[in-house]
């Protein structure tokens, strides 16, 4: 394991990061707002951190599985850290503590917020809290198309550290190839959703920061209310068909737009992530339906999007459901832990995961009643390794085990049962709000600090999928 590697390649994740606080600075000095100096400072001082290894350090050609690792590690807390930057500067809300929870929370694509009144922000730093969202949803797919070139065969390690799974990249693709298709859809969905939001009413400003956060599966809104503030059906309509699309892989998405007759994997794992959320959705609607809407229009069109909105893990919100009957809590909090599709910007287990392990539930089944059937577990046709569908079982143990230990820590700083099973559902699934007194209509500002700190620990597990962040810490890994 050589640091210098790691400190070579995070340079080019830092630079590209200060490229984007210049972007929020202008934005801020079309507005003439109080963020511009902030943001360009903060900006400078970035692209010059990251400048001075990739002058000073010798080019890095051949990067190790393990050095991959570390650099999605290190460069995911050396951007979330320097993109708290300019929230610190500015004051008012963000103190150390708040600034680091809204920076990791956006890079995370949590969208959990410790922000009272969003609206009282300039509109500079509300680009850059959007863009947050941005960066971290497009992840590995900027920095493949800038540095992997470099990289030689490791590249390839690098983004299956991203779209681990049934999501990884088909095995015969180049990586800077495969990245750089991947990052044409972000863009041109981000656009798509813009333009439709225009459309449907919204200022450019409010489209493209809510693109941004829907895109990302974020959640990140300029107003308080989130999507609520707009009462407009066709925002809703626009934001619900988006989401979903951030929630799917998006290897299988490129196929889709650059071969759609040649696509012939990835179909099963859509079909049970699009079905689990349509009968959730026809569930949450039947129970709301009377004692919280009196029409079943109404509940329908508040049910779906609170439940497409946690599904896909984005934390935007048009009602609180927080206040909803205790089973439609319970049938929002389990699609929350099931998560989008592997290879997609959405968080938590995974429905990729979840699909294996139903096939293995119904194939040791079989075996009870046929001990000598040969072992085959399939998607889409196509023959899946029983290596592979053990690490999707022990990653969902692992997963949960990790949610249990997050929730009783929670608990030990003084939160309530709720806040903290929900807090840590919420945040490790990097879906933003919970329930109680962090429901779609509240935020995370009246938390203990300590709370807030595991919080940020946790947003970090569920983004980097747990081991990718614990094994740069364990002896081992630094050994040849």
């Amino acid at each position: 394991m050589r640091l210098p590697v790691a400190i070579y390649f995070t340079g080019y994740a830092l630079a590209l990061n200060g490229l984007c606080m210049i972007i929020s600075g202008l934005i801020g000095l079309i507005y003439r707002d109080s963020s511009v100096g902030i943001l360009l400072g903060s900006g400078l001082g970035t692209l010059v951190l990251g400048l001075v290894p990739i002058r000073l350090l010798p080019r890095q050609t051949d990067v190790s599985t393990k050095e991959s690792i570390f650099i999605i590690v290190f460069g995911w807390l050396a951007c979330s850290l320097t993109g708290a930057v300019p929230f610190y500067l500015y004051g008012g809300p963000f103190t150390l503590l708040h600034s680091v929870f809204e920076s990791v929370s956006g890079y995370t694509t949590t969208g959990a917020t410790i922000l009272v009144e969003p609206e009282l922000l300039p509109n500079g730093l509300l680009f850059w809290r959007a863009l947050t969202h941005w960066i971290g949803g497009v992840g590995i797919m900027a920095f493949a198309m800038t540095i992997m070139p470099m990289m030689g065969r490791a590249s390839k390690s690098l983004l299956t550290q991203e779209y681990s799974g049934l999501g990884a990249p088909p095995g015969h693709s180049r990586a800077k190839d495969v990245a750089r298709g991947l990052f044409y859809v972000y863009i041109g969905l981000t656009l798509a959703e813009t333009i439709f939001l225009m459309i449907a009413g919204q200022n450019w400003f409010d489209a493209i920061t809510n693109s941004f956060a829907t895109l990302a599966t974020g959640g990140f809104c300029v107003k308080n209310l989130s999507i609520a503030h707009y009462n407009n059906l066709a925002v809703e309509v626009i934001v619900m068909a988006f989401m979903l699309l951030g929630a799917l892989n998006f290897v299988f998405l490129l196929g889709l737009f650059t071969k759609p007759k040649q696509t012939k994997y990835g179909w099963e794992v859509a079909r049970f992530y699009l079905i689990t959320v349509l009968i959730t959705v026809l569930i949450a609607t039947i129970v709301i339906k009377g004692p919280i809407y009196q029409t079943w229009g109404e509940a329908f069109r508040y049910g779906s999007f609170q439940v497409i909105n946690v599904a896909t893990q984005t934390g935007f919100g048009t009602a609180d459901s927080s206040v909803w009957p205790v089973a439609a809590q319970v049938v929002i909090t389990i699609v929350t832990i099931l998560g989008g599709c592997a290879g997609s910007t959405a968080g938590a287990i995974k429905s990729d995961r979840i699909l294996l392990y139903f096939k293995l539930l119904r194939f040791r089944l079989k075996t009870l009643l046929h001990p000598n059937i040969v072992p085959a577990i399939r998607v889409d046709g196509r023959l899946v390794s029983l290596e592979n569908v053990e690490k999707a079982v022990f990653y969902i143990s692992v997963y949960l085990a990790v949610l249990c230990i997050s929730t009783l820590a929670l608990g030990w700083t003084g939160m309530t049962g709720v806040d903290s099973f929900t807090g840590a559902v919420a945040c490790m699934a990097n879906a933003g709000p919970g329930m109680g007194s962090i429901g779609t209509m509240e935020n995370f500002n009246h938390l203990p600090a300590l709370g807030k700190s595991i919080l940020i620990i946790v947003m970090l597990l569920g983004r980097l999928e747990v081991f990718a962040l614990i094994l740069p810490f364990t002896p081992g890994f630094w050994k040849s």
